[in-house]
């Protein structure tokens, strides 16, 4: 994995692919999370105003809150609103990051890791309302899903601003489905990969692998790839999946593939 990143952040840097089909599939089917870490999550959400924080909630309603950084690692701009993360965020309950309220002014860095490892489902990151900017430089893995934007029901709401991908984000299952990123019936207004975005399923049946899918009758998603998105599933393997009839803008300079 490190020697991964580095490989990355070098083609980040000259803005090129010189990285073969296979060699990528090769990789990503042995890509695991790292399993059996401490729990170290997060959640943040706006609340009448202020920015909250909790480490102990296990849905974003319960738990302890306050507005007080809970973890030395990391740096919060509290007049620029912006969260920085440089340590390694893990969840076995499910979720590594969370995010809830009106956070339409919050920007969210990722310089480390971050890592949802559930039973059937885990997230990276765990969008169910708005987000100003989200950028990641390093790693976001889900047993599921890399990035979620979907609060489970059609709302176009669920926004996210902007996302900007220079280092990885996986969405790997056993189970069924498998997305880097998953945006059901939300928006994500623009997305900039210049790194990896991966979905993969392994599932014994009915195994989907989705790079990207924006699903639902009110989605749309904004999408320049300079990188590279791959959905690789027994079954199914996309690298885009766009189901609905409203705006998508895609803009491809890079790589994207399916395998199955």
């Amino acid at each position: 994995m490190e020697q991964l990143m580095k490989t990355v952040k070098r083609g980040n840097k000259k803005r090129s692919i010189n990285i073969t089909i296979g060699a990528v599939v090769g990789f990503l089917l042995s890509c695991t999370a790292v399993m059996g870490a401490e729990d170290n999550y997060l959640w943040i959400k706006e609340d009448g105003g202020a920015i909250k924080f909790s480490a102990d909630t296990t849905d974003g309603t319960d738990g302890n809150w306050n507005e007080k950084n809970l973890y030395e690692k990391n740096i919060w701009d509290i007049v620029r609103k912006t969260y920085m993360n440089n340590m390694e965020l893990s969840s076995s309950e499910g979720i590594g990051y969370g995010l809830s309220g009106d956070l339409s002014k919050f920007t969210f860095i990722n310089n480390g890791s971050i890592e949802g490892i559930g039973e059937n489902y885990g997230y990276g990151i765990y969008n169910i309302d708005t987000i100003n900017s989200l950028t990641n430089n390093s790693l976001i893995v889900g047993t599921s899903y890399g990035i979620w934007n979907n609060n489970g029901i059609s709302n176009p709401d669920i926004v996210i601003e902007e996302i900007k991908n220079e280092g990885i984000i996986i969405g790997k299952s056993e189970d069924g489905q498998g997305a880097g990123i998953n945006n059901y019936s939300g928006k994500i207004n623009k997305l900039e990969n210049i790194g990896k975005i991966a979905g993969i399923s392994s599932a014994s049946s009915f195994a989907q692998g989705y790079g990207i899918t924006s699903t639902g009758s009110t989605s749309e998603i904004g999408i320049d790839n300079l990188g590279m998105i791959s959905g690789i599933g027994k079954t199914i393997g996309r690298g885009l999946y766009l189901e609905s009839t409203t705006k998508n803008i895609i803009n491809n300079f890079g790589i994207v593939f399916g395998t199955s």
